[in-house]
């Protein structure tokens, strides 16, 4: 390659960087605060079919796995062990949701409305707050909804894998400090036969 003339190499520099500007100015702008936070929100509750779970624990589907299977049994996800999982999770999840009486909940609904008032909480999503008993209900809807419709929301696919996780790490970690304590108890030796003494 030829090398160019010093005024030709800043014209082809000056070029160059005028091009990447132009390109930089094209990329979408970065969102920051409530809009940013808006967005979170829409993202984690935005659903996940579970054909695409499925679907990306095949091994030919080039991608990881959205849920990897059970370790230790076939590692393709099915269906209907899907449902069963994403239906656990979900009844786990509903049985550990903090339980609120009617005035618990109408109280904290005032509260945070006073903070709207004063501008010192935005409100994201409609806007438009659950009654006691719609919030009560959000659990089992949750539930059918996913089963009757196969998808489960973002949050809850992160949430289950997570577990899923953490799980098999904890039954890898007591397999292992059950191998370490078995490896340290005493062998015990067997008595010499009368046989093998008079060899």
């Amino acid at each position: 390659m030829a090398t160019l003339p010093p005024i030709a190499a800043v014209k082809v520099a000056h070029e160059l960087l005028m091009a990447a500007e132009r390109y930089i100015e094209k990329l979408p702008k970065k969102k920051t605060g409530t809009e940013q936070a808006g967005n979170d929100v829409r993202l984690a509750l935005s659903p996940v079919q579970f054909a695409d779970i499925v679907a990306s624990n095949k091994k030919d589907s080039g991608q990881l796995p959205l849920l990897p299977g059970v370790y230790g049994k076939s590692s393709e996800l099915t269906l209907p062990a899907l449902k069963a999982a994403v239906k656990r999770h979900l009844e786990e999840k509903a049985k550990n949701c903090p339980q609120m009486t009617e005035a618990e909940w109408n109280f904290e609904t005032e509260q945070t409305k006073a903070l709207e008032k004063a501008g010192r909480l935005i409100q994201l999503g409609s806007g438009k707050e659950p009654t006691f008993q719609e919030w009560q209900n959000q659990p089992q809807e949750a539930i059918a909804d996913a089963l009757q419709n196969n998808r489960i929301i973002l949050q809850d696919l992160c949430d289950l894998r997570f577990l899923r996780f953490k799980r098999f790490w904890e039954k890898q970690r007591h397999a292992g400090s059950q191998h370490e304590a078995n490896a340290k108890k005493p062998r015990k030796v067997k008595p010499l036969t009368k046989v093998a003494r008079q060899q």
